[in-house]
């Protein structure tokens, strides 16, 4: 394939995109913006106002392609503020994630890992599946102690132009009450993205809506470029 067909062949899909895709968003959600910060690995959009606090970059000042979670959120996350040693500005922080962490604000968190054998765009497979469920289910509303309500299950799913699996659990709070989880977990061959809401059982169903909705706009570069 030649560099300017494989140009051609990269405008018409976004023109297609925005021709298509764009209208059934503008119904999905109250105005949107799509997020490119990212795009080596994957674009998405996001309702209007959020933000996007990548906790590595706060850190280091580097992105990469795995690292600490990133926290995508409906109030913005000063972290820059936070590393200026400003008191009060840690604390907002700190509460804003304990927020999203248990659903009272609206948001979720991204886990990126290094894919493992048998995760690809064409899917996760039936040992990485296993690997993934117990990862999941290590989480500690499913610990020592803790009422299982339901254990973690995968179920196949299409996520972001590949073949991926939302996984769903139900433990329980520190403190007692459900906790729920609620994985899609997909994979480019490279690294494994986990969008994950981690909601209290009280604010889980006025999360959800938005949670599905926004991964339903998810695009994995390695799907654009038509490289499985």
């Amino acid at each position: 394939m030649t560099h300017a067909l494989a140009v051609f062949k990269r405008a018409m899909r976004y023109l297609l995109f925005s021709v298509v895709a764009m209208p059934v968003l503008a119904q999905q959600l109250e105005g949107i913006e799509i997020y490119v910060g990212m795009k080596d690995q994957f674009t998405i959009a996001l309702p209007a106002g959020w933000s996007v606090y990548d906790q590595q970059e706060v850190l280091t000042g580097k992105r990469g392609k795995t690292g600490l979670p990133i926290v995508f959120s409906a109030e913005v996350i000063d972290g820059r503020a936070m590393m200026s040693g400003d008191k009060q500005a840690a604390l907002k922080v700190a509460d804003q994630l304990s927020g999203i962490e248990t659903g009272r604000l609206p948001g979720f968190a991204l886990d990126r890992l290094p894919a493992r054998y048998g995760m690809s765009c064409n899917g996760i497979d039936g040992q990485a599946r296993a690997r993934l469920l117990e990862l999941l289910g290590g989480d500690p509303m499913f610990g020592r102690g803790r009422t299982v309500r339901e254990k973690p299950h995968a179920e196949p799913t299409l996520i972001g132009g590949c073949q991926g699996l939302r996984v769903k659990g139900k433990g329980e709070a520190r403190g007692g009450g459900g906790r729920i989880l609620d994985v899609f977990a997909v994979s480019d061959g490279e690294v494994l993205f986990l969008f994950k809401l981690e909601n209290l059982e009280e604010h889980y169903p006025k999360n959800l809506g938005t949670f599905e909705k926004v991964l339903s706009t998810l695009e994995l570069a390695v799907a654009q470029k038509g490289q499985r």
